[in-house]
């Protein structure tokens, strides 16, 4: 278990200074040559240094939200630096999808406002969001690998905690994906350009998508009848009949809602689900 957890440790401390130095340089690079960061040229290699420093940061985000369920699950309690590095890696999540708008947001008003636009002082705080999150991944990794190389790391068989935790990335998820997808609607954002946000659902569903990812590979070996106990299945059903019945009235207020819905009614569910069930798991989960 040292050995995997040290892998873990490793991988996110690698990762998250390879984001951390990258980071430093593309808020080096926009601060002096803001114009060609925003001409984006595949055949630059400062351009293509970006576009694989994004991918990177992704890596990062994924391998340390991986990194910080390991930690829950072996913690008596969420506290700490795992609790510290879901918010940040969350609002970091958030920061990459607001950085897509800034980027083109400041590409219309640079012919506008000189020498750059207010925007750009947005993106340096998305920026540092980013940065932040480095730092704390950083930090915790390194803690975490010191401690192991003194006395190993102990599993503690919560795995409580990790379906608790499922839970809760699901209410973020739903929640962030639903207020997108009502953003959308009440703007009338034409279902041909709806392709423009699919980076930002995915990004959305990563918390989620990782959370159930490291439940399956817990329980791989296990038969599906064991992956949860009497009271998780008990929990699950009655979020699940909340959800069928709740969804009924949600679809309805879309159909009377005096606007040309089209496709939006598929994420407007798919996250309403997501958000009703897993808040109604973690609800009475944590009731009894």
């Amino acid at each position: 278990m040292r050995k995997r957890l040290s892998a873990g440790g490793l991988a996110t401390l690698i990762l998250g200074l390879a984001t951390f130095l990258w980071l430093l340089f593309h808020v080096y690079e926009i601060r002096t040559d803001l114009p060609g960061v925003l001409r984006f040229e595949a055949s630059d290699f400062l351009d293509v240094l970006v576009g694989a420093g994004y991918l990177v940061m992704l890596l990062f985000h994924a391998a340390a939200f991986l990194f910080l369920f390991g930690q829950v699950r072996r913690a008596k309690r969420f506290a700490g630096w795992p609790v510290l590095g879901l918010v940040t890696g969350v609002v970091s999540l958030f920061a990459i999808a607001a950085e897509k708008v800034m980027y083109d947001e400041i590409s219309r008003e640079m012919a506008i406002e000189s020498p750059f636009p207010d925007e750009v002082f947005l993106l340096y705080g998305c920026l540092a969001v980013n940065l932040l999150f480095s730092a704390v991944m950083m930090a915790a990794a390194f803690r975490t690998l010191l401690r192991s190389l003194s006395d190993g790391a102990v599993r503690s068989g919560k795995d409580e905690c990790v379906f608790i935790l499922a839970q809760l990335m699901g209410v973020v998820s739903g929640v962030m994906g639903l207020a997108l997808t009502s953003v959308l609607i009440a703007r009338g954002w034409p279902t041909g350009r709806f392709w423009i946000f699919i980076p930002f659902y995915a990004l959305f569903m990563l918390p989620y998508g990782l959370a159930v990812f490291y439940w399956l590979v817990l329980k791989w070996r296990e038969k599906p009848a064991d992956w949860y106990d009497e009271k998780q299945v008990r929990d699950m059903m009655k979020a699940s009949l909340a959800t069928l019945i709740l969804s009924i009235p949600a679809l309805a207020v879309l159909a009377f809602a005096g606007r040309a819905i089209s496709f939006y009614w598929f994420p407007f569910y798919l996250f309403f689900v997501m958000t009703v069930f897993s808040t109604g798991t973690y609800y009475y989960f944590k009731r009894s």
